[in-house]
């Protein structure tokens, strides 16, 4: 018999179950405990299931030591047992000590539990990561499917997803691989998902995904990384696109140091460190740093002030992401494929070289006249737009702008145009703003005036200029105003909040021209006339300023308003529309933009009075509040609120942050109030425009 002669008796106590070694070759097995005959020949270890899963998660030591006990000679042959107790004694000894081990520094963990409950220590984390030198994954930081199924929402509908400037991630790629995506920057694309998909989300959600990317960028804070960078670059993204631009500084700033770190600003085909990069790859790089110019140039354009580092390089215009070529029809190797963010960042170096010339007061008005260094940037600025295609700087006056947003282009068609247009006519608007303030300051009989017939010249076409770009600027805001479409005009404003600083630059111009410019610069000296237009809402002559002109223009710039205002509750989470700063709605950038310009409509509507009933000419009103000790001086500042943060804030006027935007009052006030701005060059311009006056 078999049993019989494998020295197995009737009494032996015999398994249910096979061994496992037996079970997984398909071996016959006689399941004799503690060890099958089987084993014993191959002088293996025998293991049943039955005797494997105990009810402790751990087993002891004790345990795993009555499994692999060695085998007594009274159930086994003298020659098996000699060969096999020391090879099972060992094995025993090892697995103890193991287990012995494993119980000490789960004791640990549960005293560190116990201690960190009661009083201030490091959490069982912390030691999990000391005792096993592995880190315990946060649960915040873990992806979910819900996370996918926002970012899927956000990112399938076309237009929305490939409207920001921001927003260079390929959404295939990054779709396919969101699971396996770096914390940091798959939660801060969830929570620009959340917060810019249409319909809107609740608050709380884009919130979430706000705290728990900051988590998860603390990781990576420090460590140069090329995903680290994108989520930097999205978070400060995501700050400003609450109108909260100085929580986001932090992010922005590390950003363009870890652009630096990486050598991003070395051109791809200069760099010997990157020899072997696919041409896509190459591309992606160049996008990203024209990425980060963009945003560093308007963040070095509204602080005014040094930075620690330079982004300047030699890095190459990078193409159009290819899935937005297809709506050109062009091919990569022609201007048309160039992104647009590459112009753009070309101008705001020159609006920069501007404000930062504007920011110094001058010895004199003859100084502000022929003032070579504007001269010497007008020429470039003219030589620049040579450079930029035609359809990203449309002609207000041909229709050209009217006919693309009827025509059904693509959405960031429309955004590439409206951008490029809003700041290159911003840039004519600063480049002229001094000369464009003395049309309200010298009279004809002024030294610097009088046979002087370059320099009256040179005012005229510095007036005609600002307010045919200014007017081209109020102009376009309207066109998209009255647009059918109004998710798509409060998606191109909410996906760029900088282009605000365009908006107050053009009312601004439009407003100093209407209240203080004195009426004989223009060319129509009947206050109740109306000039010619070439188009409804579009004038021919900009030096004609009519009663019926000047409505048409306040108007104008009440769509202006319309604008910011919507912007200003969106950027605070709010869907309830007409929420403003006087209303005591949450604050954020737009807010000290939306109170000056709320002044000068006021004061536009106050001169219009005074014309009707004769009682001023246009420029008179207003002139010289800047000299008037009589008047309650009320500042406009801005308020620095944490992202999520719901109780209102009154901050209309108020000494705060310096706000943000192109260019302040240059030392003018507004309105009879005399509201002025906070920035640290106004009081030099305000002393200045007293010894002129």
């Amino acid at each position: 018999m078999e049993r019989e002669s494998s020295g197995v008796s009737d009494s032996t106590q015999l398994s249910s179950h096979p061994c496992n070694d037996c079970k997984s070759l398909r071996k016959k097995c006689d399941r004799t405990l503690p060890s099958c005959s089987r084993c014993i020949k191959r002088r293996y270890p025998c293991v049943y299931r039955t005797l494997a899963a105990v009810s402790s998660p751990v087993p002891n030591s004790s345990a795993l030591a009555r499994t692999f006990s060695p085998i007594s000679s009274a159930t086994h042959s003298p020659s098996a047992t000699a060969h096999t107790d020391s090879h099972l004694a060992h094995q025993v000894k090892v697995l103890s000590d193991r287990l012995t081990a494993m119980e000490n520094k789960f004791g640990v963990l549960l005293d560190a539990q116990q201690l960190h409950a009661s009083q201030e220590t490091p959490s069982p984390a912390q030691v999990f990561e000391q005792v096993f030198g592995q880190q315990l994954e946060d649960p915040d930081l873990l992806p979910s499917m819900g996370d996918w199924v926002i970012v899927y929402q956000y990112l399938r509908d076309e237009e929305t997803a490939e409207s920001s400037a921001y927003l260079f991630i390929e959404k295939q790629s990054f779709l396919s691989t969101f699971f396996s995506q770096p914390p940091a920057l798959r939660l801060t694309f969830c929570a620009i998902a959340s917060h810019l998909q249409e319909p809107l989300l609740p608050p709380k959600v884009t919130q979430e995904f706000y705290r728990r990317a900051q988590k998860a960028i603390q990781r990576c804070f420090h460590k140069p990384d090329f995903k680290t960078l994108q989520a930097l670059l999205l978070l400060s993204s995501f700050a400003l696109s609450n109108g909260q631009p100085m929580i986001g500084r932090p992010f922005f700033l590390r950003a363009v140091g870890m652009c630096l770190e990486l050598g991003m600003n070395v051109d791809p085909d200069d760099a010997p460190w990157l020899e072997g990069l696919g041409t896509d790859v190459k591309n992606e790089r160049r996008l990203v740093y024209w990425i980060v110019y963009y945003s560093y140039k308007f963040v070095q354009i509204a602080i005014l002030r040094p930075l620690d580092f330079s982004l300047a390089g030699n890095v190459k215009f990078s193409l159009r992401h290819p899935s937005r070529l297809r709506y050109f029809g062009v091919s990569p190797d022609i201007p048309s494929s160039i992104s647009p963010l590459c112009f753009v960042s070309r101008i705001l170096d020159l609006i920069h070289e501007i404000t930062m010339h504007h920011t110094t007061t001058p010895s004199s008005t003859f100084e502000i006249i022929s003032c070579e260094t504007c001269a010497s940037i007008q020429t470039r600025l003219e030589d620049l737009r040579a450079q930029i295609p035609n359809h990203l700087i449309t002609s207000l006056r041909d229709g050209s702008l009217s006919t693309l947003l009827t025509s059904g282009k693509a959405r960031f068609q429309i955004a590439d145009t409206v951008n490029a247009t809003l700041i290159y006519n911003a840039a004519i608007c600063l480049l002229h703003r001094p000369k464009l303030y003395l049309t309200a300051y010298l009279n004809l009989d002024s030294p610097e005036l009088l046979d002087n017939a370059q320099a009256i010249s040179t005012l005229l076409n510095s007036l005609d200029a600002s307010l045919a770009a200014a007017q081209s600027i109020v102009q376009c805001v309207s066109l998209l105003v009255h647009t059918d479409d109004v998710v798509k005009c409060r998606r191109l404003w909410k996906s760029d909040p900088f282009l605000a600083f365009a908006l107050f630059e053009a009312v601004l111009c439009l407003w100093f021209a209407m209240c203080r410019t004195r009426m004989f610069w223009f060319r129509n000296q009947e206050p109740n006339g109306m000039s010619a237009t070439a188009a409804p809402g579009v004038l021919l002559d900009p030096l004609c300023m009519g009663l019926e002109d000047r409505r048409l223009m306040r108007s104008q710039c009440l769509d202006v308003v319309t604008t910011l205002k919507g912007l200003e509750h969106v950027l605070s989470g709010s869907e309830a529309p007409g929420r403003n700063a006087q209303e005591g709605g949450v604050t954020n950038m737009i807010t000290p933009l939306l109170t000056g310009v709320f002044a000068m409509i006021q004061e536009m509507e106050d001169v219009e009075m005074n014309l009707l009933l004769g009682l001023a000419d246009g420029g008179a009103f207003g002139s010289n509040n800047e000299s008037r000790k009589d008047v309650e001086v009320a500042v406009i500042g801005m308020k620095v609120m944490s992202i999520g943060e719901e109780k209102p804030q009154e901050m209309d006027v108020e000494t705060g942050k310096e706000p943000w935007c192109f260019l302040g009052l240059l030392g003018v006030a507004v309105g009879k109030e005399g509201l002025r701005w906070n920035a640290f060059y106004e009081q030099d311009w305000r002393n200045f425009w007293e010894l002129v006056t």
